[in-house]
């Protein structure tokens, strides 16, 4: 939500052409993020589990995914580009939105390996 606020199309903290140039930190944050999540696994701590770290995992992807494509559809009257799509655009753009809320998660990546 920081980021859309302080972005180009809000507040205009951040211009858009210096938005490009961050790409650099998303890389290295998110080279962080899987090594901390790495640092956290132990294999053969998971051999007994990996039934119940399946299911976590699977629980975990479809409530995130059906969370946040509802909420991109609820929304997509409010949202300025989807405002004049038709129905079935606005559902793909929603599925889409789900799809990189589930792949963008690394707090729930990190959860379900301490679990």
């Amino acid at each position: 939500i920081t980021g859309v606020m302080a972005g180009p199309y809000v507040l205009d903290l951040i211009p858009e052409e210096e938005i490009r140039k961050l790409d650099f930190i998303d890389k290295v944050a998110l080279s962080f993020i899987a090594f901390a999540a790495g640092g956290k696994l132990y294999l053969p701590d998971l051999h007994g589990r990996l039934k119940a770290v399946a299911w976590v995992t699977i629980g975990l992807v479809v409530v995130e995914y059906v969370f946040g494509t509802s909420t991109v559809v609820a929304l997509s009257g409010q949202i300025s580009f989807m405002e004049d799509m038709p129905q079935s655009e606005r559902a793909a753009v929603s599925m889409l939105f789900g799809s990189l809320l589930v792949a963008r998660s690394p707090a729930s990546a990190i959860a379900i390996i301490e679990e």
